[in-house]
């Protein structure tokens, strides 16, 4: 899955879930935008915070967002997902998972 965020066709910030079925990788994509765009949109809309080349997201809005768009047993797989990424060092103090940020 990945945090995708890129302007629409009337010039807004837009951010979305993407893959949110593929509980095996997390990144957040910026597509056309600088680290000032991408972290405008990650305050304005509560997600998380950037950090140089890495995002921190909030795991709360990662389920909402993923939320009716999964299959089953997503829950389970999130959850060892979020375990993992814990097990690496990639979870903030305050429990944010670490994304790396892709600059498209």
């Amino acid at each position: 899955m990945f945090v995708r965020i890129a302007r629409d066709k009337g010039g807004r910030l837009r951010l979305t879930l993407e893959e949110p079925d593929d509980c095996t990788r997390f990144s957040l994509r910026a597509e056309g935008i600088g680290p000032s765009d991408a972290e405008e949109a990650l305050a304005r809309d509560g997600v998380g915070t950037l950090a140089g080349d890495d995002a921190f997201i909030d795991p709360a809005v990662l389920r909402r967002l993923a939320a009716g768009k999964t299959g089953s047993k997503w829950d389970e797989r999130f959850d060892a997902m979020v375990a993992y990424a814990r097990s690496k060092g990639w979870i903030s103090e305050g429990g944010a998972i670490q994304a790396h940020c892709d600059w498209v």
